[in-house]
């Protein structure tokens, strides 16, 4: 293969379909090499090909396990399983890809046009000519998390390294900014800014989950008691999530009755955020916490709903009033059916249960559009904003009014 340009590895048995791709890409401008099982693959993955097709059906290996050996060998390029079998078992295995740390496209079903062969070779050849990066993982391209220790958590929460951004939730109808979730952020001295998923859970597991909280919530309380804090002349509300260990251990109900009234936060204007991983650790308990959370006035919400056991029993169960429907499903269900009914369906129960429903991860008009008609009530993601410091996020109210305008009327001048 041609190392200067884009490049093509076709792995399937069938040498007439291989030799038909092939020749398709080579008219795109990628060099192809066709491999008619997992042994040659390998033989052939050096110098490694932008893209590898990857059939699921071979003799010698299944793609499932092509894909964990090219996980094993951190194979950076795009890869896209290539099957006629049931078309969910192609999207598990792209999960799967994806859960091994790889680069993985949208699966390709056969039977296959040539139209659209030609089509994704065309996209991905722009792509290369662009000089855009590929879709990078963890094994593949990315630097390696930072390493950082409990000692260094320890002195970051005390000495206030520790901050918070605020992401935007609005009325997706009439677009109204209706509060922000907290989104907690750690800016280190050597690595920079360390997204939470590299310390939450080291500060479970040493002990820190209940410092760390309280130092969450008194930032988000200190916010959102500003005055300026407001839309319309209307406080906002303010989400915040919680550790599973510090729900259990932390008498949240009684510090929360006391940093509320300090900082001029109404409970009915704070949310608590928890995820249905966080409810099995230890149910009673958190269902008591939870419970008197609700009993002052706070807001409860489950996040990331329908990735954890037991869903409907949480909704039945506990306090709740409010459900987050997870990104992953807002992200596909304008290109999947199933994402699709799931979502409507998580909408049309909580209408029933009398619950508030929030969209994550809205990205586009279109999926705005496609919520606002299911009856998706509120809603937050990058379309509106991302995560914002304090003082972006004021500006952010102050310059609101002009971009609502747009999103509510997209086809005037």
């Amino acid at each position: 293969m041609n190392p200067a340009g884009p490049s093509v590895l076709i792995v399937d048995d069938d040498a007439q379909l291989g030799r038909l791709v092939a020749t398709v890409a080579e008219k795109c401008g990628f060099a192809a090499r066709v491999a008619l099982s997992a042994r040659e693959a390998w033989l052939a993955l050096d110098p490694e090909p932008t893209l590898v097709l990857l059939d699921l059906n071979m003799p010698d290996a299944d793609g499932l396990e092509v894909l964990r050996e090219l996980a094993s060998r951190r194979c950076a390029a795009q890869i896209r399983v290539f099957s006629g079998t049931d078309p969910r078992i192609l999207r598990s295995a792209a999960q799967l890809g994806r859960d091994f740390g790889l680069s993985m496209g949208e699966p390709l079903a056969k039977p296959v046009s040539v139209a659209e062969l030609r089509a994704m070779f065309d996209e991905l050849a722009r792509t290369v000519a662009a000089g855009a990066p590929k879709p990078a993982t963890a094994q593949a391209g990315l630097p390696a998390p930072p390493r950082v220790t409990a000692d260094e958590l320890r002195q970051a929460i005390r000495s206030g390294e520790l901050f918070v951004v605020f992401q935007p939730i609005l009325d997706l109808a009439t677009l109204s900014p209706l509060g922000a979730e907290a989104l907690v952020r750690w800016r280190h001295p050597v690595h920079g800014i360390v997204p939470p998923v590299h310390f939450v859970p080291l500060a479970e597991s040493s002990g820190l989950a209940v410092e760390m909280t309280e130092r969450i919530f008194a930032l988000a309380l200190e916010f959102a008691g500003r005055p300026e804090y407001v839309w319309e002349g209307r406080p906002l509300a303010i989400s915040v999530n919680v550790a599973a260990a510090a729900l259990i251990e932390f008498d949240l109900a009684a510090r929360l009755a006391a940093l509320m009234p300090a900082h001029g936060v109404s409970p009915h204007r704070l949310v608590v955020e928890v995820t249905e991983t966080v409810m099995s650790a230890d149910r009673t308990r958190v269902l008591e916490v939870l419970s008197r959370l609700r009993l002052r006035g706070v807001e409860l919400s489950i996040d990331d709903f329908g990735t954890g056991t037991s869903s409907l029993e949480r909704l039945d169960q506990f306090p709740f009033t409010e459900l987050k429907i997870e990104r992953a499903f807002i992200a596909d269900l304008l290109r999947r059916p199933e994402a699709e009914a799931i979502a409507r369906s998580t909408i049309e129960l909580a209408r029933r249960l009398d619950l508030r429903v929030v969209g994550e991860g809205i990205e586009d008009l279109p999926t705005l559009e496609w919520l606002r008609a299911a009856g998706c009530q509120t809603g937050q993601g990058f379309l509106f904003s991302r995560g914002l410091e304090a003082h972006d996020f004021l500006g952010w109210i102050g310059g609101w009014t002009e971009r609502r305008t747009a999103l509510l009327h997209p086809s005037s001048p």
